[in-house]
Formats: structure tokens, sequence, C-alpha cells
């Protein structure tokens, strides 16, 4: 048997082109218009997880409830809570001879003075509070709330420092960062003696 070997590579090109497709469906194989990509990447879609997280918000409440009931606050455990506030929060000695603890969680700032109230036999009359207030801020309406807030009179609040708000962010419970102050060293000393005795221990 004799092979062309001519008409054998005319037939397989033939064959080839066949299988190739002369005109192409433009909305077949189109690309995605990058418009429609970016709408995409810019949802956020909330993921199953995240439902069952915020749905369990009730037990979450109701275990934290559980917890605060079983706690016995004494005036032990209530310094030590307070040295620990003050570990995370506070200005150390040497860096500072005085109680300086900042915050702009209101709660927070709360619960500590009335921690410091509740431990150590302070003078009400060396407190001192600064704020840090952004322009957009009334002023008064804020230092009012503020006294309110900690039972610290108006007079003893230092000038509060004003700041132009951050573009980027936008909190409208934004109520400024507040410093209690506290002009003793020995007592910041005694805290921060705490703290470091939990470390140990820990």
């Amino acid at each position: 048997m004799i092979f062309n070997i001519n008409e054998i590579s005319k037939k397989i090109r033939k064959k080839r082109k066949a299988k190739i497709p002369e005109k192409t469906d433009k909305a077949t194989h189109a690309l995605p218009s990058l418009s429609i990509s970016e709408k995409k990447s810019k949802k956020k879609p909330e993921t199953k997880i995240f439902e069952i997280v915020k749905s369990a918000k009730n037990k979450r409440k109701s275990i934290a409830k559980i917890v605060v009931n079983r706690y016995k606050l004494n005036k032990t455990s209530a310094k030590i809570l307070l040295a620990l506030l003050y570990w995370s929060n506070g200005s150390k000695y040497p860096a500072s001879n005085f109680i300086a603890f900042s915050n702009s969680d209101a709660n927070l700032v709360k619960t500590f003075i009335n921690l410091l109230r509740s431990t150590f036999p302070i003078r009400e009359s060396k407190i001192r509070i600064h704020l840090q207030l952004h322009k957009t801020h009334n002023i008064n309406k804020t230092i009012r709330y503020w006294s309110n807030l900690l039972k610290v009179p108006k007079i003893q609040f230092y000038k509060p420092t004003i700041t132009k708000p951050p573009k980027k962010i936008s909190r409208s419970d934004y109520l400024g960062t507040c410093t209690i102050r506290y002009y003793s060293l020995d007592l910041l000393l005694t805290i921060m003696e705490i703290y470091e005795e939990m470390a140990n221990i820990i």
C-alpha cells in the first residue's frame, strides 16, 4: 500500500478547519464588564456564620448576666479590677507622677472613677477632668454630659482640647476622649504595685 503524504496532510488540515468555528458568538464568549465586577466586589453579603452570631445575642446576654451575678465584688476584688483597668489605659510612673486614665468609652471611664472612689479614701476636690473634643461638638453640652456622668463639678474640668475630626471617621455617638486625673504619686504607685503582683501570679 502506497501512502500519499500530500493527500494525508490535506485531509488533516480540512478536519482541523472544520472543528474551528468561523465566527465567535460575542454574547457567549464576551468577558464580564469592569463595572459589573466592581459592583460585585463592593457588595458584602452576610455569611451564614455572621447571621448565626447575630441571632445569638440574647443567649450571650443571658450568659453575661449569669457570670456577673455569680461574681462577688468586694473591696479587694474591686482594687484588682481598678488596677487592671489602669494597667491597660493609665499613665505610668515615671512618665507620669499622678493618676491619669483616658478613654472615649463613657461606661469604661465611669466604671474606673466609681472603682477609684469605692476602693481608696480619695479627696473629691483633687479630681480633675480633661476632655479632647472635636470642633463639631457642642462644647458646653458635652462638658455637662461628662460632669453629670462622672459626678464631678464643671469647675474641676480643664479647658478642653479641640481638634478637627478625621474625615474618614464619623461616629454619631462619639462624645470625645475623657481623661480622669488624680494628683497622688503614692496612690499611682500603689495601683501599679497591685497589677504587677497580679502579673506574677497569673
